[in-house]
């Protein structure tokens, strides 16, 4: 025990190591603070003062050494917008942070446990179907987008709540919600899985056979061994939560998967969830591919003169414009088409990227336990600690915002869990029959590896990549909100809701209806998803 405590310790240490040279990397890509600090005009003189007073004359080696010892004593530099000592000034907001964080966990936790295990416990019910559909919502939808709507119809409209500020509960309870919804929908989801998983077990069929109360079986039985995947997610979503806590959306988290969950089986080839996620899914898909062909205007056509038109059915309204215009005399309608395009082309690319970098990864370091397999695990490690939305922002502010750079990040970002899953998978394939059998025949590790034990180890990739193409829609989505993204005039859902954020509360169809074109499309994908994993009954 003691040894193996050293060993992850050793790990540990060399992971802090490498994330240190990583952020010091990124700090000398992200631009010379000398340019920032200032003014155009600044004589040259002035310029060598300050980069010999922040220490950028010396030499790289140097510069890292002085970097890391000040971060080992709580120094992390002076920020240069706040003129302030950056460790105060992150420990000033952390009560802050940490109290919405807690907030927000716990009503997930309140809402999203007993929702589950209710759905759980009366499968094919009302109850049942309101649950799931409550998570499915919730997983859905951007969590800038659940703010905007809270902000318009609880705060604007009805007047219940303040939309911002602080100091009682009634500050706190719009933003804990709405950093609560997607939690709610996870947790939903994962404990009635778990407790279906459990309901199945030979215990729960004694426990009924000895008279034992449902209630009882399920509370102090099922919930007690179902309990452990959703502490473990319930952990990951609070660290989530604190990088989330400024009310922006985060880069999706990528969850390790259980692998036979998620290998296809034999399926039923048409349930009512599957027509469902096909026909929301087509409809975007034949809207994207059919754009240019469709008798909309233009989509970057400017009127001022027809800013801001209602949808069709609101007085003012020009049919022309069906679903409005934004502030620059758009049609928005032709925007969420083209935008269409942008959204599918990145979640599906990204995707394919990930898999491109985590699969031989994962085939390498599975198959080659050691010192092949420390490296690539820690180089995991390393990537899985930083935030994902950092991270993003990091490299998109050193390359600059385009497509092709949107997906590169995700793709590097997400390589990570393709890597485990089928890392995991050739741990155990390499022990197989056919494996060895193929080995004492003569074959190479080349062959081995692309002959045998890929194609077994692939299913739960493909069913990990397909649930992914959601994710990453949502994840650029955040990235173009955050204006990192998708650049104007280009439209993307994400960059449309950002632009209609500072007009929304005048014309709400600017903000509303990218935010339903999101949904609509993760719902769609989400559905056809599940129902091709869903096994045979």
């Amino acid at each position: 025990m003691l040894a193996y405590l050293a060993q992850r310790l050793g790990q540990s240490i060399v992971v802090l190591f490498l994330v240190s040279i990583v952020s010091f990397v990124l700090i000398l890509l992200s631009g010379d603070p000398v340019a920032m600090m200032l003014p155009t005009h600044a004589s040259e003189q002035d310029r060598i003062s300050i980069r010999h007073e922040l220490g950028l004359d010396q030499p790289l080696t140097e510069q890292y050494a002085t970097f890391a010892g000040r971060a080992l004593h709580g120094d992390f530099g002076t920020s240069i917008k706040f003129d302030q000592p950056v460790g105060p000034l992150i420990l000033s907001k952390f009560p802050a942070t940490l109290l919405l964080a807690c907030t927000a966990i716990v009503l997930a936790i309140a809402i999203g446990l007993p929702l589950g295990i209710t759905s759980a416990t009366r499968p094919g019910t009302w109850m049942d179907f309101a649950g799931t559909a409550l998570a499915l919502a919730t997983a859905a939808v951007p969590t800038f987008w659940i703010g905007l709507i809270l902000i318009l119809v609880v705060s604007d409209a009805l007047r219940l709540l303040p939309s911002g500020g602080s100091g009682d509960v009634q500050h706190l309870i719009l933003p804990a919600v709405t950093l609560a919804a997607p939690s709610v929908g996870l947790i939903t989801r994962l404990t009635r899985a778990s407790v279906l998983a459990e309901l199945e077990q030979p215990y729960v069929r004694t426990a009924h056979a000895k008279g034992l109360a449902p209630l009882g079986i399920q509370y102090r039985h099922v919930l007690r061994n179902a309990l452990i995947p959703i502490v473990t997610v319930v952990a990951l979503q609070f660290g989530a939560l604190l990088g989330e806590s400024d009310g922006r959306h985060l880069v999706p988290i990528y969850r390790p998967a259980d692998p036979e969950r998620l290998t296809p089986r034999r399926r039923r080839p048409f349930t009512a969830t599957a027509v469902i996620g096909f026909g929301l899914t087509a409809i975007v898909v034949c809207a994207a591919l059919l754009a240019p062909i469709l008798p909309l205007p233009a989509y970057d056509d400017q009127d001022l003169g027809r800013s801001l038109l209602p949808p069709f059915w609101m007085p003012g309204a020009d049919p022309t414009y069906l679903l409005g215009t934004d502030f620059l005399g758009r049609d928005l309608l032709a925007r969420l088409v083209y935008a269409a395009r942008t959204s599918l082309l990145v979640g599906s690319t990204s995707v394919f990227v990930g898999g491109v970098i985590g699969v031989p990864l994962g085939l390498i370091a599975g198959f080659f336990p050691g010192w092949v397999d420390d490296i690539i695990m820690r180089l995991a490690d390393m990537q899985l600690a930083f935030p994902p939305i950092v991270l993003a922002i990091s490299i998109l502010a050193i390359v600059g915002p385009s497509l092709l750079a949107i997906v590169a990040v995700l793709g590097v970002i997400g390589w990570v869990q393709y890597a485990r899953v089928i890392r995991g998978q050739t741990l155990t394939l390499r022990q197989r029959e056919f494996v060895v059998a193929a080995r004492l025949l003569g074959a190479g590790t080349a062959r081995i590896l692309s002959r045998h034990i890929l194609p077994n180890a692939l299913g739960p990739v493909l069913a990990i990549g397909a649930l992914n193409v959601s994710a990453m829609i949502l994840a650029e989505a955040s990235l173009s909100f955050l204006g990192v993204g998708v650049r104007p005039p280009t439209p993307a859902w994400g960059n449309m809701l950002s632009e209609g954020r500072d007009v929304f509360r005048v014309a709400w169809w600017t903000a509303v209806f990218p935010g339903v074109a999101i949904a609509w499309t993760v719902v769609g994908v989400n559905l056809l998803t599940d129902a091709w994993l869903r096994p045979r009954t």
